[in-house]
C-alpha cells in the first residue's frame, strides 16, 4: 500500500504540473517610480529586426501582458519603458517583473527558468570588471609604451578566458533556444568550422526556433 501510494502521488504531482503549462505568454509587473504610463514588448522577427508585438497600461506601476501570445519556443523579450529597455528570456510562462525603475540592477524578474539562464550566463562571465579597468589603463597609458603593452597581455589573456566561457556555455546548451541566442550574439567569435558544427546541433534539437533558423540562413561559408 505505501509503494502504491507514493506511485500515486508522483502521479498527481505529475498530472497537476501538466496541469499549470501554458499555451501563452502571462507576464505581470509591480514596478515603483514608473513614470511613463505604457509598456511595449518587442521580439526579434526572422530578419532579427525588434519589432513590437504587444503594449500595455501601467496603472500605480502595475501592468498586466495577457493577450495570448504565444512562444513555444522560449525567446528574446525586450519591455520598453520610456527610454528604459528590460530584456527577458521567455517563453510560455507566467512570468512577475517587480523592482524599481530607479534602481533597474535590481528588477527581479520571476517564473520563468528560461529566464534564470539567462542571468546565470551573464553573471558568471569571468572578469568583466577587470576587462573593463585593463581597457582603462590602457587608454590611459597612451605615452607609457611598456606599460601599455603589458596590460595589452593582461588584455589578451582576459579576453581568452572570456571566449572559453562563452564558447562552453554555447555547448553547454545545444539542447536549449539559450545556445542559439548566444551564439547571435558572440557570432564574431567563432570560425566556420564551430558555427556549422553548432548550428548543426541547434537543428537537431530545434529546427524551427527563429534564431536556429536565421544561422542556417546565414551561416558563412568557405
Amino acid at each position: 500500500m505505501k509503494a502504491w501510494s507514493v506511485v500515486m502521488c508522483v502521479m498527481l504531482a505529475l498530472f497537476s504540473m501538466s496541469g499549470c503549462r501554458r499555451d501563452s505568454l502571462r507576464m505581470r509587473g509591480e514596478l515603483a517610480n514608473v513614470t511613463d504610463d505604457m509598456v511595449y514588448m518587442s521580439v526579434l522577427d526572422t530578419t532579427l529586426h525588434m519589432t513590437i508585438v504587444d503594449s500595455a497600461g501601467i496603472v500605480d506601476g502595475s501592468f498586466l501582458f495577457d493577450g495570448g501570445l504565444q512562444i513555444p519556443l522560449p525567446e528574446c523579450v525586450v519591455l520598453t519603458i520610456g527610454y528604459q529597455n528590460m530584456v527577458l528570456f521567455v517563453g510560455n510562462d507566467d512570468v512577475l517583473v517587480s523592482g524599481n525603475m530607479l534602481m533597474p540592477e535590481g528588477i527581479r524578474v520571476s517564473g520563468s527558468v528560461y529566464n534564470d539562464s539567462l542571468l546565470r550566463f551573464m553573471d558568471n562571465i569571468p572578469d568583466v570588471d577587470k576587462m573593463a579597468r585593463l581597457e582603462a589603463e590602457y587608454s590611459s597609458a597612451k605615452e607609457d609604451t611598456v606599460r601599455r603593452e603589458t596590460i595589452l597581455r593582461d588584455i589578451r589573456s582576459t579576453a581568452e578566458k572570456q571566449l572559453r566561457y562563452i564558447k562552453g556555455q554555447v555547448e553547454a546548451h545545444t539542447g536549449d533556444p539559450l545556445g542559439p541566442y548566444i551564439m547571435l550574439n558572440n557570432r564574431g567569435l567563432f570560425s566556420v568550422e564551430e558555427e556549422s558544427r553548432l548550428v548543426g546541433q541547434f537543428e537537431r534539437a530545434m529546427p524551427d526556433h527563429k534564431y536556429v533558423l536565421y544561422l542556417r540562413k546565414t551561416l558563412r561559408r568557405e
